[in-house]
């Protein structure tokens, strides 16, 4: 072999063994990326595994301590309840006897002191447990104020005269972006509490503007709270002042319901307290546009006697002490157990006032709402209409938000039913 063919043979060599190594460099390259890919993906892998631990540890400390917090509230609520119920039980046991007169009549206020206690408890309870899915059934628009605020003072007044004190709030043209159920349920507890811890002075409803929010404030002159107390205020069942547990100075929820209600709907709410100079609560409320706000003393309104209620019930005793205490409210009342009784009493008599109560379960699963669907193709919207249930289903208020119909709870208190009754005839007259 000659020395060209020997140089070729070289040349050919040197070009297999430099691809050989550019081969194994691009290999070696392409395995280092899958190894660093790899490991990301192995890092990436093991944070989520971390994550999904994370966060499964907190979710089962949430539920632990979930679980944790009903077990008190039950227990706590088991406590309130079975409290009258003994005591109903004994009274009753008595009144069997068949005692002298003087001792009946005083053994059935007993009865009734025991039975609004538990009505109490009762709605305290239903309240807590509606509070807690407001956020998924409340409906907010475009609602005014002041209504609400009367509303509540109505409702309220008598207690707070009761006591001696005088109960007052700023006129308002605020405008709020909110749910009016859920505001008056805010406010409402608030006044309540306010009362119920205020011996002498006033208590006063006030509203001020914060950027772009109505700050909804109850001022009392009452007993006020230490800073210990102030951290406790919302828990359930806890009352400062009430370690003796005595049902006339309530149970504790009213706080709770208002705390839950503005978590659940990202309503802003401030205390602040001193012992022995009284107490302010203030929630802030969206503002809708085109708000203003002024002051002056608000009205006060009662009933006339040109309002006609029809209630329609299946149950004849519900319906007899519905009669007995409209009538004694000199309203002018009709009875009826159905939806064809309701409507054969409205269509004889458009040219009156009405102002109809269902109750939403009927006889033959007939439900308040359809009534309430049926008066309104047949009727129209004139009549006013509240539904009245002892339910706490969110399809059935979201039923009645949706037909603008307003919700009472059973069982009814007179107090809310009159103030009801009373707001609507204010917004008539206005």
């Amino acid at each position: 072999m000659g020395t060209t063919a020997w140089t070729w043979v070289g040349d050919a060599v040197m070009v297999a063994m430099a691809i050989a190594l550019v081969w194994m460099a691009v290999r070696v390259r392409q395995t280092l990326r899958d190894t660093a890919r790899l490991r990301r993906e192995a890092a990436d892998t093991l944070a989520r595994e971390r994550e999904v631990a994370s966060r499964t540890a907190r979710e089962s400390a949430m539920v632990e301590m979930a679980n944790a917090e009903k077990t008190r509230f039950w227990a706590a609520a088991s406590h309130d309840l079975k409290q009258p119920l003994h005591a109903l039980g004994l009274y009753t046991a008595l009144l069997r006897k068949d005692p002298p007169a003087a001792e009946r009549q005083e053994l059935l206020d007993h009865i009734g002191s025991c039975v609004g206690s538990l009505t109490d408890l009762f709605d305290a309870i239903l309240g807590v447990t509606h509070a807690e899915t407001a956020h998924l059934h409340a409906r907010p628009s475009r609602v005014a104020l002041q209504p609400i605020i009367d509303k509540v003072l109505v409702q309220l007044r008598p207690a707070a005269e009761a006591k001696g004190l005088r109960l007052r709030a700023a006129r308002t043209h605020a405008l709020l972006h909110a749910d009016a159920a859920i505001v008056e349920r805010i406010l409402g507890n608030l006044v309540s509490n306010a009362i119920r811890y205020t011996e002498r002075g006033q208590v006063l409803v006030g509203v001020r503007r914060r950027a772009g929010h109505a700050v909804l404030t109850v001022i009392d002159t009452g007993i006020g709270m230490a800073a210990n107390e102030q951290a406790r205020i919302f828990e359930d069942f806890f009352q400062a002042h009430n370690p003796e547990r005595q049902r006339d100075k309530g149970y504790g929820l009213g706080l709770s319901t208002v705390h839950r209600l503005c978590a659940a709907l990202h309503y802003r709410i401030e205390v602040h307290s001193q012992p022995g100079h009284g107490s302010r609560f203030a929630v802030s409320f969206p503002l809708d546009s085109g708000t203003s706000l002024t002051e002056s003393q608000e009205p006060v309104h009662t009933l006339d006697g040109d309002l006609h209620v029809l209630f329609v019930e299946d149950d004849p005793l519900v319906r007899d002490a519905m009669n007995r205490m409209l009538k004694d409210w000199g309203v002018h009342v009709s009875m009826c157990a159905c939806g064809d009784e309701a409507l054969s009493i409205l269509s004889q008599a458009l040219d009156r006032r009405w102002h109809v109560l269902l109750d939403q379960q009927l006889a033959d699963n007939e439900t308040g709402l359809q009534v309430a669907d049926r008066i309104r193709t047949i009727i129209g919207e004139e009549p006013t209409i509240t539904l009245v249930t002892g339910e706490v289903d969110p399809a059935v208020d979201l039923g009645a938000a949706e037909r603008g119909i307003e919700v009472l709870r059973k069982p009814l208190k007179p107090i809310r039913l009159r103030a009801l009754l009373q707001a609507r005839q204010t917004a008539e007259v206005a």
